[in-house]
């Protein structure tokens, strides 16, 4: 199918509405746009982690508040003394 296309008709001109087209359909990105990118996913990069380490302190504090609450005696036993 490409095959069919005669690329050396499209000339210079067409070759900038080309590129034109596909940078402003987004298809192609320029060089600040992807360092753009890469920026904003370095920064959610550092957030996740840094999120995960709250919650893993958050699980081990919840680990041991439910350690101390197992070790209460219940409400029913204090009665049945």
């Amino acid at each position: 199918m490409p095959a069919d296309i005669p690329f050396g008709a499209i000339g210079d001109i067409g070759l900038v509405l080309a590129l034109f087209w596909l940078l402003a359909s987004g298809r192609l990105a320029t060089r600040r746009e992807l360092d753009d990118i890469k920026a904003d996913r370095d920064v959610w990069r550092e957030t996740a982690l840094e999120q995960k380490g709250l919650v893993s302190k958050l699980l081990e504090n919840d680990e041991t508040t439910l350690r101390l609450l197992r070790a209460l005696p219940h409400v029913e036993d204090v009665e049945d003394r």
